[in-house]
């Protein structure tokens, strides 16, 4: 077994779960839905869209509309980068001591929680995408989704939570 320095952290090679297999799948999917999303209003959108949306769900920033391709590139970069941090778990922070008898917990329910926030992240960005096309596209400015926001947000938070929660429990 390999460890890790300073703490002398267990390096494991975790295979993936089913479930684990699921919400990467799922994550993957929000993201190839939202590219094909914009591919089908884009060329049906006026040059100049809403770039920025206030807290009262009022335009205040208007840019040009392959600014919408910032979201789902943002995107890509997250799903990739928080992939590859979880190809090391043994370096992740925690908030207890990571030995032999308890890595492969830790490691796992972290994991999770990462994989459930990159799929959060994804809906989040493709729900923000939604809105600025709606806003483009109707003459109703109602914003569709101004709830949407803080409701991810709290649902990652509490995901978060949960999982560090967990975390102890798991010890």
């Amino acid at each position: 077994m390999l460890y890790n320095t300073p703490e002398k952290r267990p390096i494991l090679d975790l295979k993936m779960t089913k479930f684990d297999l699921l919400f990467e799948i799922l994550s993957i999917a929000v993201l190839g839905f939202h590219w094909v999303f914009i591919w089908i209003y884009y060329s049906r959108l006026p040059q100049i869209i809403p770039s920025h949306i206030d807290i009262n769900g009022k335009i205040d920033g208007m840019g040009p509309k392959y600014m919408l391709l910032y979201v789902p590139i943002i995107g890509i970069l997250i799903h990739f980068a928080i992939s590859y941090t979880n190809k090391k778990p043994h370096n992740f922070n925690f908030p207890y001591p990571i030995n032999e008898e308890n890595a492969e917990r830790q490691y796992r329910n972290s994991l999770m929680m990462t994989r459930i926030m990159k799929l959060f992240i994804q809906l989040l960005f493709a729900a923000i995408t939604a809105n600025i096309i709606h806003l483009a596209s109707f003459t109703d400015t109602k914003l569709i989704g101004l709830w949407m926001f803080p409701i991810c947000i709290a649902l990652m938070i509490l995901t978060i939570f949960f999982f560090v929660f967990r975390g102890f429990k798991l010890k």
